[in-house]
Parts: C-alpha cells; sequence; structure tokens
C-alpha cells in the first residue's frame, strides 16, 4: 500500500519544497493556574492530606498521578481545548 502525501502544515512539516518545524506549548500562566487548581483539589482528598504518607506522593510531599475530581469534570475540561491557552509557531528550516 502507498502512504498518502503528507497535508500541508501536518506531518512532516514540508511544503512547497521547504521544511518547517511545527510545534508550541502550553502558556505558562495557563499551566500554572491549572496545576494549582488540581494540587488544592488533591489535598482534599484522603491521598492528598499533609497526615498521609502514600506512594501517590513525591519526594516534596506532592500528589502528581491523580485527578482528585470527577470524571465528567475531565471530560468537560477536554471537549474543546481554548486555543488561546496554547503558544503555537512555525519555523522554516530550509
Amino acid at each position: 500500500r502507498r502512504r498518502p502525501p503528507a497535508c500541508p502544515g501536518r506531518g512532516d512539516g514540508r511544503r512547497h519544497g521547504r521544511q518547517a518545524a511545527l510545534g508550541g506549548g502550553i502558556a505558562q500562566s495557563v499551566h500554572d493556574t491549572y496545576n494549582q487548581w488540581v494540587d488544592e483539589g488533591n489535598l482534599q482528598m484522603a491521598w492528598g492530606s499533609p497526615n498521609v504518607k502514600s506512594w501517590y506522593k513525591n519526594s516534596q510531599g506532592r500528589v502528581t498521578q491523580n485527578w482528585p475530581f470527577t470524571l465528567l469534570e475531565f471530560w468537560k475540561r477536554t471537549q474543546a481545548p481554548k486555543q488561546s491557552d496554547y503558544i503555537l509557531y512555525r519555523s522554516e528550516l530550509s
């Protein structure tokens, strides 16, 4: 089977004989606000209590693996990402 050609702006970044790197990430303020919200939620759970020793906690006592909210809350938050929360860029390589 032959592979279909890459769409412009996707795949390996080739377009009109040039190469481009496509990338991005989450805005730092969005990252920090989200982590603070999850950390505060984990403190309300048994595994996040300061008096509880748990393998969920890292060496600083922070729970880094658990989602402290409902599955419905997770579903709602992942249905439609806000484009303004992300930093996207394209860099021409050649």
